[in-house]
């Protein structure tokens, strides 16, 4: 138990663990190139829009008197939509500025816009730039572990072929690494549902009874949702560093989580403070320029730091020593 308890107090701490990670990026600065061009590809490229779609929902929403004001911010949204963003897959994708379903006002180029017609080419669309991103996310992330491995080789798990080049074996394990990131993405997707759909019915029906009580049960859904993604957030890392199945990398990521409650909820909590600031501070004082081509890439430096720095986090504290 004391060598455990004096293996723990010589963990570093939260800042020196992301400070690692910026040394990782700066090492390795070719790391950002995937958010970069995904950013500039949302920003200046072409744009998949659904107006039809959602005038028609902002219509339907007018019919329901409570509803008026959603109506509302739908028709706001038609001609500032971009499906293309779904790249960037929420929670498992690419960090993006632009990754937002929606874009900015201005741009130095006037982007090509395609309209995505009826609701089955919406889902049909949504399904393959989902599944796209998701690829190009398994990709990024195996990057910045494999770069978070060279820094540490003694204490890396990533499989490698002797008598070969850290590459062969990186590309010999790929399509593993998107197989298994598929998987932990479905099995993601099938809990929240399976926590969402039946907090909706409940709340429905509350709804009918008290609105405040219905709203309240949402929240709360809201709650538990986001408490079960803290859990579950080192699963990707699990499969990436530490070669595991889904089940497997899940487990890990609940009992570490376990075993440092504290510092993970920091990281977290930081993570989401510095994405969520950054794009607030360089959207708002956007003026359409190419200037905004410098905030594109201050993006991807230090939200890519903070990714390898969850690594890092991983790496010290579950791969063994």
């Amino acid at each position: 138990m004391a060598r455990q308890d004096e293996k723990t107090t010589t963990l570093p701490g939260i800042l020196p663990t992301v400070a690692t990670g910026f040394d990782v990026v700066a090492s390795h600065l070719w790391l950002v190139i995937i958010p970069i061009i995904l950013d500039v590809f949302y920003w200046i490229g072409p744009q998949l829009r659904s107006t039809t779609l959602l005038m028609a929902m902002a219509d339907l929403f007018r019919e329901v008197e409570t509803m008026a004001q959603m109506a509302d911010q739908l028709s706001e949204l038609v001609g500032h939509t971009n499906l293309f963003t779904v790249l960037s897959v929420p929670y498992l994708g690419v960090p993006g500025l632009m990754a937002g379903i929606v874009m900015p006002e201005r741009t130095p180029l006037q982007p090509l816009v395609w309209e995505a017609g009826s609701i089955v080419n919406w889902l049909l669309f949504f399904g393959l730039i989902s599944f796209g991103g998701l690829l190009v996310s398994a990709l990024f992330h195996a990057l910045v572990a494999r770069s978070v491995c060279n820094r540490d080789r003694e204490h890396c798990t990533m499989v490698s072929v002797p008598g070969r080049s850290p590459w062969y074996s990186f590309l010999r394990r790929f399509p593993v690494y998107c197989l298994r990131f598929l998987g932990l993405s479905a099995a993601l997707l099938l809990l929240a549902l399976a926590l969402y759909i039946p907090l909706v019915l409940v709340a429905s029906i509350l709804t009918i009874f008290n609105a405040n009580l219905g709203s309240v049960i949402m929240l709360g859904g809201l709650v538990i949702l986001i408490w079960l993604i803290f859990y579950l957030s080192f699963g990707l890392h699990g499969i990436f560093l530490r070669e595991r199945p889904v089940l497997g990398a899940l487990l890990d990521s609940i009992r570490l989580v376990q075993r440092h409650w504290l510092p993970a909820l920091s990281l977290f909590l930081l993570i989401i403070a510095v994405r969520n600031l950054l794009a607030w501070i360089w959207l708002s004082v956007d003026t359409g320029s190419w200037l905004t081509l410098a905030s594109i890439v201050g993006y991807a430096f230090i939200n890519t730091s903070l990714v390898a720095a969850t690594f890092i986090f991983y790496r010290d504290r579950l791969l063994e020593r």
